[in-house]
């Protein structure tokens, strides 16, 4: 699910677009609005709440942000045959094709992956600090 397509706003939308996406999008499939069609309307609901909830928040937004960008990016032209997020991410990090703003993104995540990584080896070895 593309939160950007539910709330109906361009990838580069400021704070202020998204939050009057949001406020029209709820006000409109908003189940008690909806009576006659109170289940589709709670879900919809629940998607523009989701999409909303990510997209005004500064980190979630640039995760998120670095995920849709590296699932595209990576879909399109993959760099691996056998698909590796931490070789993919540290790729696209020095890729000049690839706006500046993704390779933040995508280091990034490169950095949550190789943590959470590096945390379940640590929780196997039975250490509390991963580094």
């Amino acid at each position: 699910m593309d939160y950007y397509q539910v709330l109906g706003v361009r990838r580069n939308a400021t704070d202020k677009e998204i939050k009057q996406a949001y406020r029209k999008l709820a006000m409109q499939y908003h189940p008690d609005r909806n009576p006659s069609m109170a289940n589709w309307a709670n879900e919809k609901f629940k998607e523009i709440n989701e999409a909303y909830e990510v997209l005004s928040n500064p980190k979630k937004r640039t995760l998120y942000d670095a995920k849709l960008y590296t699932h595209i990016h990576v879909k399109q032209t993959p760099y691996s045959a056998k698909p590796n997020l931490s070789e993919d991410l540290a790729r696209m990090i020095f890729d000049k094709d690839i706006p500046g703003w993704a390779r933040f993104a995508a280091g990034v995540c490169l950095f949550f992956d190789i943590y959470s990584r590096a945390s379940a080896k640590g929780s196997q070895r039975g250490t509390s600090s991963p580094l």
